[in-house]
């Protein structure tokens, strides 16, 4: 009986614990989005400003 307690608040805790980290996994694909978004706008500017040149 004891035993099969101790079993179930293990798994309780390691669902804790994946939990966590998937949430944490969930933070940093958000920042990476955000940060790839960044990225091609700013490549899209990059772009931009030689072909505005250009057509003058």
């Amino acid at each position: 009986m004891q035993s099969c307690i101790f079993a179930q608040t293990r798994e309780v805790e390691n669902m804790k614990r994946l939990q966590n980290h998937l949430e944490k996994m969930g933070l940093l694909v958000q920042d990476f989005e955000e940060w790839l978004e960044f990225l091609f706008r700013h490549l899209i500017k990059i772009r931009v400003v030689p072909l505005s040149i250009l057509n003058q």
